[in-house]
């Protein structure tokens, strides 16, 4: 009977998913983070799916997303949207640019935790590979 309570809860979680994670700390932010880009990337293959020949999709369906929300901005220019439609596609697209460069800092990155000198607090930080002599630097 003890757990008949967070069964409920559990139960109630999994008919409504929350857009935020359960925890808000910075390592289900991050899978948070990477789930929703996961969800982005699914979109493009769907809307390319479905507008695209399935000889020209099966080509690109395994292009870098960059290239694939490239194309789709293409077929979305292609199409007769009223311009405000089409300004404020290209400003998504050039928006996401950044998140899809957060997104492989993340998941290209190596994961460092050490302890700040100025203040003696442990920090964790994420560098590129290629940036190892700079692995303590914010430019990395």
């Amino acid at each position: 009977m003890a757990n008949s309570h967070s069964d409920r809860e559990n139960s109630k979680l999994s008919e409504h998913p929350a857009l935020l994670p359960a925890r808000l700390d910075w390592p289900s932010a991050i899978g948070n983070f990477l789930l929703n880009f996961g969800s982005l990337e699914w979109l493009v293959s769907v809307y390319l799916k479905d507008r695209l020949p399935a000889g020209e999709f099966e080509r690109l369906r395994d292009w870098h997303f960059r290239d694939r929300l490239t194309r789709v901005a293409q077929e979305f220019a292609n199409r007769s949207y009223p311009a405000e439609q089409q300004a404020a596609f290209r400003e998504l697209v050039e928006r996401i640019e950044s998140i899809r460069e957060l997104r492989n800092h993340i998941a290209h990155g190596h994961m460092r935790l050490g302890v700040d000198s100025a203040t003696n607090l442990r920090v964790v930080t994420l560098s590129k590979a290629r940036d190892i002599d700079m692995a303590d630097s914010p430019d990395a």
